[in-house]
């Protein structure tokens, strides 16, 4: 008897001071994802969802930089669409999944001892390759919504901290076809194409400028600032 006490004891205090923080990351409701076009994302593309250093616009003015974005991305999972089969075809390769995916990540420390992101609001970055350095358009996507706050949790096995998201979080309606006051596009857009299985409207990606094109854009401004103090200085 006393051992079963002394056990319970351990037990409950343990659940006091332990806990694992599980994610559960979708677009598997109505809405997913979409090319710039408004074409449902091809299977196989990549998502990742964590945390950004930076503020919001921070990454909106870098919105061409993936490097610089990449280096304060705090990764917590990735996914890929189709995975999960979540339109229930003939697997998760099957076309009939594009744009949607289930995806998840367990017993996350993100505390101050871990990825440090207790606090912080959850991100989706989606790309329209399998991978960063392919992908040429990518959407940054989050909400204000306290279920997109990253929880604290040690990253202990007791499973006491869960963050459940969807991409339709960020609209309102049954169907989906509105953008919610919630929502946090920083990269990409909403509404321009219908997904196939889900009947909601895509949140679409953006085209990543070329190298060639961000530094013909960051010459043109070069140039058109030593213009201007040339003027002001016959002036």
């Amino acid at each position: 008897m006393k051992n079963t006490l002394l056990l319970s004891s351990l037990v409950v205090a343990t659940a006091s001071t332990a806990s694992a923080v599980n994610f559960s990351v979708n677009a598997a409701v109505n809405s997913g994802f979409a090319l710039s076009d408004g074409t449902d994302l091809p299977v196989g593309s990549l998502v990742l969802f964590g945390a950004f250093s930076i503020s919001d616009s921070q990454i909106t003015a870098n919105s061409g930089s993936l490097s610089f974005l990449n280096s304060n991305f705090i990764q917590i999972g990735s996914a890929v669409i189709g995975q999960g089969n979540p339109a229930e075809g003939a697997g998760p390769s099957d076309p009939v999944n594009a744009g949607l995916f289930y995806g998840d990540a367990f017993n996350v420390n993100t505390t101050a001892s871990g990825l440090n992101v207790s606090g912080l609001k959850l991100y989706y970055w989606v790309f329209n390759s399998s991978s960063v350095g392919s992908a040429t358009q990518h959407g940054i996507f989050s909400s204000t919504l306290s279920s997109w706050t990253i929880p604290s949790g040690d990253g202990g096995g007791l499973d006491l901290a869960v963050i459940n998201t969807d991409i339709a979080d960020l609209t309102v309606g049954q169907e989906g076809n509105e953008l919610a006051g919630t929502a946090k596009i920083l990269i990409g857009g909403f509404g321009s194409g219908i997904n196939q299985a889900g009947g909601g409207r895509d949140f679409t990606l953006a085209a990543i400028p070329e190298p060639s094109a961000a530094v013909a854009l960051a010459g043109a401004a070069i140039l058109g600032f030593a213009a201007t103090r040339r003027r002001l200085r016959t002036v």
